[in-house]
């Protein structure tokens, strides 16, 4: 016998199940390990079997987000942005070196060879030889299986900047309810001290670089020096940003979202359309 949940009801049993499995998250913290989240946008539309002026598709506009321990060590990284003014930087700097080029041509060549050896069977007697994991100076962090930690679902649109901003500020909330209950951090029990913050990291990356993506001194910071990077395809990145800069002028740390820093873009859609391909075809 089935039964079927509600609206609200679906949604109260996803932030149940997303803040359960932060406990994951708190585990991992107090081993040391940092933090990586991602967010997409999960859209809906519901469609009624009889069209009636009165009774219209419904489009519903999620917001999913994870929280991804981070397997590689990223302590040595330099957390200072920007690192260069970008007008000055050389265009040689983002093309490949001869050693990179040449690391890539041989990693071409177990692609290439695994391909060979599965498709040719008059060459499958060289299969063993080929190698099954390309050597990288990470092979042993990347070999352990990856912790992803689900948040609760949000009934966030990204395409509204009110909304990000709501999410911006759950991301901070769930950090430092993370960060707190691991006990690497404590909060004051008096209230936030609202004083103005200065800019640390030197001059814009562009004339026009927005001021909220500067590195800030905040003295009363109770989570000073913690961050998590948060991706996103393009747009989300883009809507991050743009939200962060509307919150460029407030007073506390976590009100200018400087421990979800720093944006970067994730290739969701360029593996999706991978797999789509490889379904496709066989």
């Amino acid at each position: 016998m089935g039964f079927c949940l509600s609206h609200t009801s679906k949604l109260k049993l996803l932030d149940i199940l997303g803040n359960h499995f932060a406990d994951s998250a708190i585990d991992q913290v107090r081993l040391g390990n940092k933090l990586h989240g991602t967010g997409d946008n999960w859209d809906m539309k519901i469609r009624p079997h009889d069209m009636l002026s009165t009774h219209q598709n419904t489009d519903l506009h999620y917001f999913a987000s994870n929280l991804i321990v981070e397997r590689v060590p990223c302590d040595h990284l330099s957390t200072t942005s920007p690192q260069k003014d970008i007008l000055s930087l050389p265009n040689s700097t983002f093309l490949i070196s001869l050693a990179e080029a040449t690391k890539l041509r041989e990693d071409f060549k177990v692609l290439v060879a695994r391909v060979l050896v599965t498709n040719i069977p008059q060459l499958s007697f060289l299969k063993s030889i080929v190698p099954e994991h390309i050597p990288h100076k990470y092979q042993q962090e990347m070999a352990k299986k990856s912790t992803i930690i689900p948040l609760p679902m949000q009934m966030k649109d990204e395409k509204k900047y009110e909304d990000v901003v709501d999410i911006l500020d759950s991301y901070e909330q769930e950090l430092e309810d993370i960060y707190i209950r691991a006990g690497v951090v404590r909060k004051s029990k008096g209230p936030e001290q609202e004083q103005p913050v200065r800019i640390t990291s030197g001059e814009s990356a562009t004339p026009d670089q927005a001021a909220a993506h500067f590195n800030k001194d905040d003295a009363n910071d109770h989570m000073k020096g913690i961050s998590a990077p948060f991706g996103g395809d393009q747009m989300t990145r883009v809507r991050f940003a743009g939200a962060k800069d509307l919150r460029a002028g407030a007073h506390t740390a976590k009100q200018r979202f400087d421990h979800c820093s720093p944006f970067v873009s994730e290739l969701f859609h360029t593996k999706m359309a991978y797999v789509q391909v490889k379904i496709n075809k066989y």
